[in-house]
């Protein structure tokens, strides 16, 4: 197994936000145009799923910082029509 695999998709600071993947699976945002701003350091987004099997799972990517830094920044609920 490599030491190093990079993201995918993968990682820029340019990119961000939904991506053709949401709607693949389902998942469509309950803002279709925002910014989100963190000003207490938190920030929440959620989706509504049109298939209530769908699980999602989240983590932050950044190059140069490891993942064991930023597990514990990000968490998901899932409920059956909806994910925050």
């Amino acid at each position: 197994m490599p030491e190093k695999v990079d993201p995918f998709p993968s990682c820029s600071d340019l990119t961000w936000g939904p991506d053709t993947f949401v709607s693949v699976y389902g998942l469509t945002p309950h803002k279709k145009k925002a910014l989100l701003k963190a000003p207490g350091g938190r920030a929440d987004a959620s989706f509504d799923k049109s298939r209530p099997g769908i699980r999602v799972y989240a983590r932050l990517v950044k190059d140069g910082v490891p993942d064991s830094e930023l597990r514990s920044a990000v968490g998901v609920k899932n409920e059956n029509d909806k994910v925050c």
